[in-house]
């Protein structure tokens, strides 16, 4: 049903769009981001083109990890067996060729946990997706902060972050 697919899609993005403010607002709140804007129109059709190439790319990533394997592996494993193993596939892939941290790995590790259950629960990629999208989309884009420990996304806002690592995650 296409109305009950963009319920669980819009659903998704919702709950990133939270998770994300909830990660920035302290960080807001005690003045630790440092926000540069440019604001000319070629950078915000820059930022159209970047929505889209993030649209397109977390389908891409969704259908890799949570679609066609994720359904074998659950199969072969059962459901909480093979959630586990794909939470900790992605963590190691998502932490791949990045300088990590334990708390980096371990955020990668919940949000592919997270992005299972989403899949699992509603048996679609709809709402992971939504929720991928939105999670980079509006780190990135919306607040210009730098997503998978890369440089920002934004061709609007460039956010680096000041203050206690606790609170901003190091200040990349």
């Amino acid at each position: 049903n296409s109305t009950a697919s963009r319920r669980c899609c819009r659903c998704g993005a919702a709950i990133a769009w939270a998770g994300v403010l909830a990660c920035v607002l302290p960080a807001a709140l005690i003045g630790g981001l440092v926000i540069t804007a440019f604001t000319n129109a070629h950078q915000y059709f820059i930022a159209v083109l970047d929505l889209i190439a993030m649209a397109f790319g977390t389908l891409a990533i969704e259908m890799a990890f949570r679609g066609y394997p994720f359904q074998r592996l659950m199969e072969a494993m059962g459901s909480g067996l093979g959630t586990l193993f794909m939470a900790i596939i992605y963590a190691i892939w998502r932490t791949h060729g990045a300088e990590t941290t334990t708390a980096s790995v371990l955020v990668s590790f919940f949000l592919g946990w997270v992005l299972a259950l989403g899949v699992l629960r509603t048996r679609a990629l709809w709402v992971s997706w939504g929720f991928h999208f939105a999670w980079v989309a509006v780190m990135g884009v919306l607040f210009g902060l730098p997503i998978a420990g890369s440089m920002s996304a934004s061709p609007v806002l460039i956010t680096n972050t000041v203050g206690p690592a606790w609170i901003t995650a190091g200040g990349q």
